[in-house]
């Protein structure tokens, strides 16, 4: 009977130190991925003369007159995309048209100066 009891003590112990160690690796993985910042893709919507004459650092051109065409971003719809523009005004008719094509991730950035102001390079 004395075994029974110390096997059923030591089943606990060691069940309990498993399931505290799982939980400080789930803990530990969070705490990683919510720090870790993952940049959206950087679409450009203005025309390929302005686009050309300076844009954001590994930004992409697609013409907001394109998006209105049926041409889309080649990527998932649930990849986080980010859009600018010179005043944010077309960025904002992009991001809607991209919504009603069932993308779930985008965001306006604005106008080109707001897109440098939160850390992003101008190349001219």
């Amino acid at each position: 009977m004395r075994r029974i009891v110390i096997g059923i003590l030591l089943i606990l112990v060691l069940g309990s130190g498993v399931y505290f160690i799982v939980a400080g690796n789930r803990q530990q993985a969070a705490n990683q991925s919510s720090t870790t910042t993952v940049r959206p893709k950087l679409y450009d919507v203005r025309t390929a003369a302005e686009f050309t004459a300076g844009h954001i650092d590994g930004a992409i051109n697609l013409d907001v007159t394109d998006i209105r065409n049926g041409i889309f971003p080649n990527t998932n719809k649930d990849t986080p995309l980010a859009l600018y523009c010179r005043s944010g005004n077309r960025a904002n008719e992009a991001k809607t048209l991209l919504e009603k094509q069932g993308y779930t991730n985008v965001t306006n950035y604005g106008s080109v100066e707001d897109v440098v102001e939160r850390g992003y390079t101008l190349v001219k």
